[in-house]
């Protein structure tokens, strides 16, 4: 869990906290400080993890996913056999 209030000036501890507020080239240049002011730690914090590890599917679809893998063993051999 993150706890954040928005409110901290990051801006002014341009030193301090260089990823907020340098520009990130990821993500075409934005500087967080500018695009999200004061509660640019938390824009970050949300921002970065979803280019890194994508969007999070429904619990259908994990499912759905889980089924496949678990199966995938029996599937193969029924394959080779035929």
């Amino acid at each position: 869990a993150i706890i954040d209030s928005g409110k901290f000036p990051w801006a002014e501890h341009k030193a301090r906290f260089k990823r907020l507020n340098e520009p990130d080239v990821s993500y075409h240049g934005v500087v967080y400080t500018e695009a999200f002011g004061p509660a640019a730690y938390i824009g970050r914090a949300r921002v970065v993890p979803l280019r890194n590890t994508g969007a999070a599917i429904s619990p259908f679809n994990s499912f759905q996913i889980l089924q496949g893998i678990e199966t995938l063993a029996l599937r193969v051999d029924r394959i080779v056999e035929n």
